[in-house]
C-alpha cells in the first residue's frame, strides 16, 4: 500500500513553542530592574535559554508571576 499524505481534516493542529523574551521585556513587564532578571535566571525562579551570549526567557514561566487575570500581549 503506497504511503499518502495525510488529508487537512486528519492533519492535528500544532502546538505554537513557547514565546521567547529578551531579559529587557522581561524586565518591562515586570517592572523590575534587569539585574533582578537575571538574578531569577541564575535561582530557577523563570526559565531561561543562553544563546550565545544572551538569555532568552520561556513566556510561560514569566506569566507565572503575574497575578491572575492579566495577560501579556
Amino acid at each position: 500500500e503506497a504511503l499518502s499524505a495525510p488529508r487537512m481534516s486528519e492533519v492535528q493542529s500544532v502546538p505554537p513553542l513557547p514565546f521567547l523574551l529578551t531579559v529587557k521585556e522581561v524586565s518591562l513587564l515586570l517592572q523590575i530592574p534587569r539585574h533582578k532578571v537575571y538574578l531569577m535566571i541564575e535561582t530557577g525562579a523563570i526559565v531561561a535559554v543562553q544563546l550565545n551570549a544572551e538569555y532568552r526567557v520561556r513566556k510561560d514561566s514569566v506569566e507565572q508571576l503575574i497575578p491572575e487575570g492579566t495577560t501579556l500581549q
